[in-house]
């Protein structure tokens, strides 16, 4: 049965509340998932409204007057009465370049500068790729097992093509979902 974000469900139990430390009787409310979270606090309110929510693991979601199937996403029922959410949610896409700035270049340059690096190559990355699946992938793979590679590396490439790589890998892996 559907439950309405903000709906009152229970109250406390004096077991639980004893666990916790609080007081039995306080009112249990029905919440969201950190996604849903993030469409409201975008100000998302009625069909049409999008948001690519970016950050470590990257992502996008939009509100729909009814059901969508879009291969490789997801849809369910919004927070919002009459709406449904349609998105896709990748594993690692803003964590794949914390890792190559950290883990494989030691923390040599800030992500600014990376970016900045980045920015001078050609789109293509002179031919360079990233599969972007550092912590398996969900949209559209679904593939917990799924694993990342750099794939053309040659002498010619530096960091600046690694770090180009990534990003247009994040950017490609979202294009995949939608």
């Amino acid at each position: 049965a559907r439950v309405d974000a903000g709906s009152i469900v229970g109250e406390l139990t004096g077991t639980a509340a004893a666990a916790l430390g609080l007081r039995p009787g306080i009112p249990v409310v029905a919440g969201l998932v950190d996604a849903f979270a993030s469409f409201h606090g975008a100000g998302m309110t009625e069909a049409g409204d999008a948001i690519d929510v970016g950050g470590a693991a990257g992502g996008f979601g939009v509100y729909a007057a009814r059901p969508i199937q879009a291969a490789g996403s997801f849809t369910s029922a919004a927070p919002l009465p009459g709406l449904w959410s349609v998105g896709g949610a990748m594993a690692a896409t803003g964590s794949a370049l914390d890792w190559l700035r950290d883990a494989v270049l030691g923390g040599a340059l800030s992500t600014e500068a990376l970016l900045q690096e980045a920015a001078a190559i050609p789109a293509g990355a002179d031919g360079l790729l990233f599969l972007p699946y550092l912590a398996g992938e969900r949209s559209p793979l679904w593939d917990p097992g799924a694993t990342g590679a750099f794939v053309g590396l040659s002498l010619r490439h530096g960091r600046a093509h690694l770090a180009r790589a990534v990003i247009e890998a994040a950017a490609l892996s979202i294009r995949h979902v939608a």
